[in-house]
């Protein structure tokens, strides 16, 4: 579709300018057309059950349905727009049926979707069946988005569901992409011209999970049983359609690259990897994953996927516990009964472990610890809140010591400590300095003694005496000590 600058030039004709005019498709039958290029064939030709979306509300960022199984067995679907602050998003328009007949509801700030069925395009389902999926959209509802880098978009079934597939229609326009970043590995099956133009090559699956689209239209399908599907659009435009479908209840027992790990925990499910390596931690195998950075965030919730490896969160889901809450600002992330949002930052205190002279200098090694604690959310991040032990001695200015930390209620202030150390023993000298000498080690008039304190450490520019000159008269020998 068009770019937001188009659309909120023209607000009420979202729609018309993108179609042949009329804001209503003219009726199409379900005849029989040739299929798309099936770019994965799996010869088992399945039917899949599409989703009916019951509800929607652009502006709340959320839509439900229905999945209805050949024998009666409904599945419900839930979709959400998450923000990376954690709350809800928005997205544009929806075709939704409540029972009635199909409805539309838009965000009018963006524009108006009108009730049409806009999956038939002049080759009807075609660009959405393969040889992998028999059966494209059984119903004209849809959800309509627009995309922000910022936005995370999920789905959630009632219950773990194979195989899902994503049928997905006019993303990104002919003279500009937009793309769906699913976070893991996908299959695009099929693709094909739609009701608003696009082609046989209008969609490229990059990496294995990044789809970019020019009108693209087609079929990407996520291998394995799964609850929740997620993804961003980093890239996106206004406006680009999507709705669901699956073949079934979880099977637990499917293996789909035959490598002896079930499809519901195989990280690569389509590539064989009986090992499971996972180096950084982002629930995509290494002998599928494009990237191996445990520094990236690949769910966009702002925790890296090495800081959700180590609270125990989902890195390709924002809000692991599906409570409405991203998983930084969640105090609770992995119990969807509790989420009481963080408002404050973490609390960083320190002790210090050593043997306290004068003036603030330690006379002996010192260990350092930090605490950073937050009873709230986990602590995200941390710089230079490593306990440390210090052995030797120190400049004139000491050792700063400094802790920064952030959990999902901020930034704290950083703390720091400065740590003096001077472990020389220091040493002092004296000398008569007035008394005139007899013999044998006898003086015949009053001793004047003078001390001189002396150090080689850091802190001798502090160093004194309380030791002063003293003089005394005759005696029958006396010792002078400071």
């Amino acid at each position: 579709m068009h770019r937001r600058s188009s659309l909120l030039a023209l607000v009420a004709l979202a729609v018309a300018a993108c179609s042949d005019g009329t804001t209503t498709p003219a009726p199409r039958t379900l005849a029989p057309a040739a299929a798309a290029a099936d770019v994965n064939p799996d010869l088992d030709g399945d039917v899949y059950n599409y989703v009916t979306w019951t509800a929607a509300n652009p502006l709340g960022g959320t839509a439900s349905g229905t999945i209805t199984l050949p024998d009666g067995h409904t599945v419900g679907v839930d979709f959400r727009v998450v923000q990376s602050s954690g709350a809800a998003g928005t997205y544009f328009a929806a075709l939704y049926d409540a029972g009635s007949g199909v409805q539309a509801v838009s965000n009018p700030s963006i524009g108006n979707l009108s009730v049409g069925n806009y999956w038939l395009g002049p080759n009807n389902e075609a660009p959405f069946k393969s040889t992998s999926v028999a059966n494209g959209p059984s119903n004209a509802t849809m959800i309509a988005l627009t995309g922000d880098i910022t936005d995370s978009y999920v789905l959630t079934f009632s219950e773990p569901v194979q195989d899902p597939i994503m049928d997905i229609l006019s993303l990104g326009s002919t003279g500009n992409s937009a793309e769906y970043d699913f976070g893991r590995q996908v299959e695009l099956l099929s693709q094909g011209t739609g009701f608003w133009g696009g082609g046989s090559s209008s969609l490229t699956l990059m990496n294995g999970q990044n789809l970019v689209g020019r009108e693209g239209n087609g079929t990407v399908r996520f291998i394995g049983s799964m609850s929740t599907l997620s993804w961003t659009v980093p890239d996106g435009e206004v406006f680009h359609n999507f709705t669901v479908a699956i073949r079934g209840l979880a099977n637990p027992n499917a293996d789909f690259d035959g490598d002896g790990v079930p499809d519901a925990i195989d990280n690569c499910p389509t590539t064989a990897n009986a090992n499971q390596a996972d180096a950084d931690f982002d629930g995509i195998g290494d002998a599928c994953d494009p990237v191996n950075d445990p520094t990236v965030d690949t769910d966009g919730d702002g925790l890296t996927n090495a800081q959700e490896h180590a609270i125990g969160t989902s890195p390709t889901n924002p809000d692991t516990d599906g409570d409405g809450f991203t998983d930084k600002v969640d105090a609770f992330p992995l119990d969807p009964s509790r989420h009481l949002p963080d408002t404050t930052p973490p609390v960083i205190a320190y002790t210090v472990t050593g043997d306290l002279g004068s003036d603030n200098w330690y006379t002996s090694n010192v260990h350092v610890a930090w605490s950073v604690t937050d009873p709230d959310t986990p602590v995200s991040a941390k710089d230079g809140c490593v306990d440390t032990d210090l052995t030797s001695n120190t400049t004139a200015e000491g050792v700063t010591l400094t802790c920064a930390a952030t959990s999902g209620g901020g930034t704290a202030p950083s703390q720091s400590v400065t740590i003096k150390i001077d472990k020389t023993i220091p040493s002092v000298t004296g000398a008569v300095t007035s008394g005139r000498p007899g013999t044998n080690g006898w003086y015949t008039t009053p001793v004047g003694i003078t001390w001189t304190p002396s150090a080689a450490g850091p802190s001798g520019q502090n160093l004194s005496s309380d030791c002063s000159e003293v003089t005394t008269g005759e005696t029958a020998g006396h010792t002078f000590t400071c």
